[in-house]
C-alpha cells in the first residue's frame, strides 16, 4: 500500500492532487486543517488543508491474470 500526504489551500485542490497522483481508486485516510504559525512581521498566511490518502498496489498474481496475450 502506498500512503501519501497532500497539502493545498482548500480541500478541492488537495483532492485533485490525490486523484492525479494516486488515481480514482485512492482511499482517503484522514483530512485536517493546518493553522499557520503565528504571524511574523505582519505576514499573514492562510489556513491550509492536508489529505492523507492511500492506494493498494496490485499483486503480481492479479497483474498476470489481467494481461491479454
Amino acid at each position: 500500500m502506498r500512503i501519501k500526504k497532500f497539502t493545498a489551500s482548500n480541500y478541492s485542490i488537495a483532492l485533485q492532487k490525490v486523484k492525479q497522483e494516486l488515481g480514482e481508486e485512492a482511499l482517503i485516510l484522514s483530512t485536517r486543517s493546518i493553522k499557520p504559525p503565528s504571524p511574523i512581521a505582519g505576514r499573514k498566511e492562510a489556513t491550509r488543508v492536508e489529505i492523507t490518502a492511500a492506494v493498494e498496489y496490485a499483486s503480481p498474481v492479479v497483474a498476470q491474470e489481467v494481461q491479454i496475450p
